[in-house]
């Protein structure tokens, strides 16, 4: 989920209850960062989890079988690409767990 206004764009891992990341929600965060790197508007970008047992919890163990793990990786790559990608500041509001890949995400924040 994408929102923006006043100047900062929020990104929202809506996935509950956990906030898993799979293949399909890495894309439309993709999309989501793209939209608030190219938004001369958008100063700040934060990311979070819906809820708060959880930023998130992860890549989904479905993601990790020998016919999706390849695309997962490559979509997840260009998260990274993305975040270095942003000339703005973009933060992590981490609030329960963030576990494994989740972390990683934070941390590149």
């Amino acid at each position: 989920m994408y929102e923006s206004a006043e100047g900062v764009a929020k990104i929202i891992i809506n996935r509950p209850p956990l906030n898993v990341l799979n293949i399909e929600t890495l894309m439309e965060l993709n999309m989501a960062l793209e939209k608030a790197r190219d938004d001369p508007e958008v100063k700040v970008v934060v990311i979070k989890g819906v809820g708060e047992r959880a930023f998130s919890a992860g890549l989904d163990i479905k993601d990790h079988f020998p016919e999706r793990i390849e695309t997962a990786l490559n979509v997840f790559n260009k998260t990274f690409h993305l975040l270095a990608s942003i000339d703005k500041p973009t933060i992590a509001a981490v609030q329960g767990l963030a576990l494994v890949a989740a972390s990683w995400l934070a941390a590149a924040t």
